[in-house]
């Protein structure tokens, strides 16, 4: 009922583009979401709008191993779309699951990560290239929750994240 509705409105404004976002554990759902619509062919249909879909996340936790991740930018990239995955300075929750802790396998993001350097206080933002480590670069003892719950200055915190 959502993808109908949503393609009826989006039918009625022709103007306007969609953005698949979340911040934390909405960001994973909007991953998960954006899988799903490749897979059944909701994305394709909404990408070859005018505007084709904005893929951008915020904060979210690894959802998929190596195997999901590249094919999950490989369909992306076959429909000319890339999920943008923005992370705050230190920000805890992008590096869990860890991958080298027992049980944590091959966790690995999708997407592109656009880092808002922490040399800026989150003002400046870095585009990371494929592999490029930046934020997994960051030592983990300056990991902290108060970059999870405060993206470009607006506090999430005491909102349940």
């Amino acid at each position: 009922r959502v993808r109908a509705a949503l393609e009826s409105l989006l039918a009625a404004l022709p103007g306007y583009r969609l953005v698949i976002t979340g911040h934390s554990i909405g960001s994973a759902l909007a991953t998960l979401m954006i899988d799903e619509w490749l897979d059944d062919g909701t994305l394709p249909t909404l990408s070859a709008r005018s505007q084709p879909p904005l893929l951008l996340t915020f904060a979210g936790p690894r959802v998929g191993n190596a195997a999901f991740a590249d094919a999950l930018d490989a369909a992306l990239a076959r429909h000319g779309l890339t999920l943008f995955r923005v992370v705050n300075q230190f920000d805890l929750i992008p590096r869990i699951p860890n991958p080298s802790t027992p049980g944590g396998g091959e966790w690995q993001h999708a997407g592109v990560q656009v880092w808002l350097t922490p040399e800026s206080g989150g003002a400046v933002a870095k585009v990371c290239g494929l592999g490029e480590l930046c934020h997994e670069a960051a030592p983990s003892f300056r990991l902290n929750m108060q970059d999870h719950t405060s993206y470009f200055g607006v506090s999430s915190a005491g909102s349940g994240c």
